[in-house]
């Protein structure tokens, strides 16, 4: 029962896809079938052969009258496929391509100005929330809800690739924290994760932060904790890489439209 509903939906599928082709193929199968019967039956051959010009002339006719019809109807289908596709393009432009844009736009220079960032959002926050920190909701409600099955192969690919960086970028910044945080216990014997998630970005960028002591910044500059450092600096890397590709392929994919339906 499964098997044969799911031919006769291919069937439908195929038909409605390839309109035009089916008609014209309908079309000369007609066509044929006449000419076939004129030529192989004897009464009709006979008939023909009596009623020659009635018969061309009709059937001259009958063969106008489908060949400006299939005219006519196939170019009121290619306008109609054509509205269709632009209204699609211009929608999915709207709802999913542009939206995903303007996030990651402004995550991308959010980015830019607090390089590592301690928090970062993947579900609605509050304003007063980390309002520095980057976001990342658009794809996260793409992804569960039927417009994922519009998004082109090379935009989901670009932006799981982006979300992928950015948990590695978490699990390298946390290593780093929980390595960073043991040097300064054992300095102040004051730990707080608060001063760890400050203190954390001014040393992967080398500098030295204003809220710790200079005996406290040598003894973390003496500390062999450089490869935990680097890998936390090159999944940041990598994170900022992925998000600037997905801008570009975003970027392309709204320009596409737009010159091509909207200009």
């Amino acid at each position: 029962m499964i098997m044969r509903n799911l031919k006769q939906f291919c069937f439908i599928n195929f038909i409605a896809k390839y309109k035009i082709l089916t008609m014209i193929l309908f079309s000369l199968i007609i066509i044929c079938t006449v000419i076939f019967a004129i030529f192989y039956d004897d009464d009709i051959r006979i008939f023909y052969c009596n009623n020659q010009g009635a018969i061309i002339s009709t059937f001259g006719a009958i063969v106008g009258a489908i060949v400006g019809g299939l005219l006519s109807l196939g170019g009121s289908l290619i306008i109609s496929d054509y509205e269709q596709k632009k209204a699609n393009a211009i929608r999915r432009k709207n709802e999913i391509y542009k939206p995903l844009y303007e996030e990651l736009q402004a995550s991308h220079e959010r980015l830019t100005s607090n390089p590592y960032p301690t928090f970062i959002a993947f579900k609605e926050i509050q304003q007063n929330e980390t309002s520095r920190c980057p976001q990342y909701i658009e794809w996260e409600k793409v992804k569960h809800d039927i417009r994922f099955f519009e998004v082109p192969q090379d935009l989901k690919n670009a932006m799981e690739d982006l979300h992928n960086d950015i948990k590695i970028y978490e699990q390298q910044r946390d290593l780093a924290a929980s390595i960073l945080s043991r040097i300064y216990e054992e300095e102040t014997r004051n730990y707080t994760i608060c001063d760890i998630d400050s203190l954390l970005p001014g040393v992967l960028l080398d500098e030295c932060p204003l809220s710790i002591t200079s005996n406290l910044w040598e003894q973390i500059k003496r500390a062999n904790i450089e490869p935990d450092l680097n890998k936390c600096k090159k999944a940041r890397s990598d994170w900022y890489m992925a998000e600037k590709n997905a801008l570009k392929l975003l970027d392309k994919l709204i320009k596409g439209i737009v010159d091509k339906y909207e200009k």
